[in-house]
């Protein structure tokens, strides 16, 4: 029988890759990394299970989730087990894995739980190269929209731009601003399930800026922190491709590579007003922009959350969003 924080874990999870998060990444991060730690199998689970109701594939090899460091410090004490590693930005789309055969598009299928996903053909047809070097066999990456175009078209409708990329892919029709989506290749591998150089991709494929590693781990992290092209919600390191076999994988994660995730962005107001309906407290905040939206209102749940936080008219707060989308006191 699953415990409560497994049963929470799963809803939570459930939620981000549907696209439509509940808690922030900060919170779903630490209750993984508890369950890890106490050995429960739930936490070792690649994505989630996919629509039963929709046409899956198999991933021809296990599609793996990145290990997560949660700090600078523990970034440091791993990056010292190769002299070689390279640091890409982790951009904040929706992975897919894309299958071509003798260099011919043939299948595009969502992450769902690492073993199998999602039929997603037709959509990723309208955006990604149709011909490819023979060599190839995966290309596993990520499905993004350029933020200038999201800021322009779509936001207010839509907070958050990778919430909105989920949306679009899982919807039942093919739409067109599909069009303006970007497949960001990561990784390619051939028949026999070898990595391959992303320059064997050729023209007309996208792919992450790689850094290599120095000594010069903070300032990389000021470097992608100013982005702006995607939007990125932290940075990979890795291993080069001639030391990946030795170093081997795990049933969830690869033991070459890690991603440490940007903090959640905070920013300070001051409470104005809080008015009850129904029993419901919501209080109206000074207006403050995070991630591009204006915060006004902020749920603040019960009254016993009102009196537990001691909160007030005139209260100074700091503001997070959860899941990038529904802001929250912290």
């Amino acid at each position: 029988m699953l415990s409560k924080n497994e049963r929470r874990y799963l809803k939570w999870k459930k939620a981000y890759y549907e696209g439509n998060p509940i808690v922030s990444d900060d919170v779903f991060d630490t209750l993984e990394r508890e369950l890890e730690v106490g050995g429960s199998n739930v936490a070792f689970m690649v994505g989630y299970s996919t629509d039963v109701k929709k046409i899956r594939y198999a991933h021809p090899t296990r599609m793996l989730s990145l290990k997560k460091v949660p700090d600078l410090e523990r970034c440091q004490k791993w990056k010292q087990k190769s002299d070689a590693l390279f640091v890409t930005p982790k951009l904040d789309g929706m992975a897919a894995n894309i299958i071509y055969n003798n260099g011919e598009f043939q299948l595009g299928i969502s992450r769902g739980n690492g073993i199998m996903g999602i039929d997603i053909t037709d959509k990723l047809r309208r955006f990604v190269p149709l011909k490819t070097s023979r060599k190839i066999y995966e290309i596993r990456g990520e499905i993004i929209i350029p933020l200038h175009i999201f800021d322009s078209k779509y936001r207010p409708k839509y907070n958050n731009a990778r919430n909105f990329v989920a949306g679009q892919m899982n919807a039942k029709t093919v739409r067109s601003c599909l069009d303006e989506f970007h497949f960001v290749a990561l990784e390619v591998k051939d028949h026999k399930g070898k990595y391959l150089p992303l320059k064997t991709l050729g023209a007309g494929f996208r792919v992450p800026e790689q850094i290599q590693l120095e000594n010069n781990l903070k300032d990389i992290i000021c470097h992608f922190k100013k982005y702006r092209y995607y939007k990125l919600d932290g940075i990979v390191l890795k291993y080069p491709l001639h030391q990946r076999q030795a170093a081997g994988e795990t049933k969830k994660f690869p033991k070459w590579a890690v991603a440490l995730k940007f903090a959640s962005e905070q920013v300070k107001s001051t409470i104005i007003k809080i008015v009850y309906s129904k029993g419901h407290p919501v209080a109206t905040i000074e207006p403050i922009s995070i991630d591009g939206t204006i915060i006004r209102k902020v749920d603040l749940y019960s009254r016993t959350y009102v009196n537990k936080k001691k909160l007030e008219v005139g209260s100074d707060v700091i503001i997070v969003k959860v899941g990038n989308v529904i802001p929250k006191i912290l």
